[in-house]
């Protein structure tokens, strides 16, 4: 019963997942070109939130996956552990806050800092902050209990709701930026206030913390988990938000939200990566820790191989029809220079979905230091790359330095494991992959004749490049566990169509 539970639970965040990213496409297609400015702030506002999570809730999120479990024999423990991981992170937010206004000239001389609208409401970044730590730390707590798709729905697809509704009131009504700040806020205070009911509901009850967690050593053990989860979560989250922050310290509004288009966009390429990191890493540490090195080793070939092959088939045709689908928003104001960052940021999803399994692996290990020092050195590389080509570069500046600081990461955790434990994701299929995709994507550039429509140039891109990738990828048996889940499917299918 317990695992069907987790299954519905898991297939429900799927769906919130897949949901969340379609909203976002819709938005970022019809609207998002009228407001660029506004979303650029929001845009900002919310990427640097969840950028200083890692430091601002002070690693609370891994203590919370770390101790719970070792609670299972103390209830009075387990009652208490939500009012504490939430004081946890609150007192995190607070000590943080404090030590950003102290060092905000030095820092902002070191890295910039923002102008114009951004700086007059940058005094709305310590409350948002605040109900985001408290929100993720309401729904990790609940995951505990196999509770994953309402918290989900409510921290992650009612907010792609929301900001474009929001937005779509600045367009139609006398709604200012400020306003939508202020709207935002009130939104993340309503689901804290949803998100302590539902955690009640489904866990312990959320009396006091008894002296028990306060304990002395275990304070101190606690401590030293949670500095060392701050630094990696700080660089995990810095290859996928950096670059948003630091165009909104360099740039205006406007570029942040042309930027901002071009992730949306790319993020398509997150769902088969995500969905597959999220159901396998227990497995990957316990085969770390079992030393099952070339079990892990095929594994990963396997995964990497597949994972390749569809992100791949996906960015292609993301490629092909971007010009078209550029074309279709709304508004003059988006430059030619947010397609160029596509490119880079669509590469940098390939490279995550073939090395991304290794990052995993070594955090999971008992060579985890390694990972730690990996991170220190991206989280110099990453700022510094960024500051480097932002001014000379603009938004193609940001999206390569994002390109650099991936490869440097995921390059330097595959190199380390490799060395380690002789894990590695290659092999030689990946280059017949590579090459099926650049032939079918030029015979489709020559097949499709110019001047078409948006829309149809689109649709006859996209179904002429989906044919001839899929057949050329499963006539050579470039990818073996897809042709065979495709086949499983077909047999379904195909009995359920003659029953009928």
């Amino acid at each position: 019963m317990e695992n069907t539970n987790r299954l519905k639970e898991g297939i429900g965040y799927g769906l919130v997942q897949v949901l969340g990213i379609g909203v976002g496409m819709v938005s970022t297609v019809f609207l998002y070109g009228h407001v660029l400015e506004a979303y650029g702030v929001v845009q900002f506002f919310l990427n640097t939130a969840a950028l200083l999570f890692p430091l601002a809730s002070a690693g609370v999120y891994a203590l919370n996956y770390r101790y719970f479990p070792l609670l299972e024999n103390d209830p009075a423990g387990r009652r208490g552990f939500l009012p504490f991981l939430l004081l946890w992170g609150a007192a995190g937010t607070c000590i943080f806050t404090l030590f950003a206004c102290i060092l905000q000239e030095p820092l902002s001389s070191l890295i910039g800092s923002p102008a114009g609208v951004i700086a007059q409401h940058l005094y709305v970044l310590p409350p948002l902050l605040l109900l985001i730590v408290t929100n993720y730390t309401l729904a990790h707590y609940a995951a505990n209990f196999g509770k994953v798709a309402v918290p989900a729905m409510l921290n992650d697809l009612l907010v792609k709701l929301v900001v474009p509704a929001l937005l779509l009131l600045t367009l139609f009504t006398s709604l200012g930026i400020q306003a939508v700040l202020y709207a935002l806020l009130l939104y993340f205070f309503t689901v804290s206030l949803i998100l302590w009911w539902y955690a009640g509901r489904v866990g312990p009850s959320r009396r006091f913390p008894g002296k028990t967690l306060f304990s002395g050593n275990k304070f101190r053990e606690m401590g030293k988990y949670a500095a060392y989860n701050t630094v990696t979560g700080l660089g995990t989250a810095m290859l996928g938000r950096l670059d948003l922050v630091m165009l909104g310290l360099l740039m205006p509004p406007k570029a942040v939200g042309a930027y901002a288009i071009a992730v949306t966009i790319a993020g398509v390429l997150e769902i088969p990566f995500k969905a597959l990191s999220s159901t396998v890493v227990a497995m990957i540490s316990g085969l770390m820790h079992r030393d099952a090195y070339h079990e892990l080793g095929r594994f990963s070939q396997r995964s990497s191989l597949s994972m390749l092959a569809l992100v791949g088939g996906m960015a292609g045709g993301l490629w092909l029809c971007a010009s078209d689908l550029f074309a279709l928003m709304p508004g003059r104001d988006i430059p030619e220079a947010a397609r160029h960052a596509l490119l880079l940021l669509l590469f940098v999803k390939i490279a995550e979905a073939l090395m991304g399994l290794s990052g995993y692996a070594l955090m999971l290990s008992k060579f985890f230091r390694s990972h730690f020092l990996i991170v220190v050195v991206l989280l110099f590389t990453g700022v510094s790359l960024q500051l480097l080509l932002i001014p000379r570069l603009g938004l193609t500046g940001a999206a390569t330095a994002t390109v650099l600081s991936s490869l440097l990461f995921h390059g330097l955790a595959t190199g380390v494991l490799y060395l380690k434990t002789g894990v590695q994701p290659f092999q030689r299929k990946m280059a017949g992959i590579a090459a099926v995709l650049l032939l079918s994507a030029v015979i489709v550039n020559i097949a499709v004749p110019g001047g078409l429509p948006p829309i149809p140039a689109m649709v006859c891109k996209g179904s002429l490049f989906l044919g001839l990738y899929s057949g050329l990828i499963f006539a050579f048996d470039l990818a073996p566990e897809l042709l065979s889940i495709a086949r499983s499917r077909f047999y379904v299918l195909r009995k359920r169509l003659i029953f009928r």
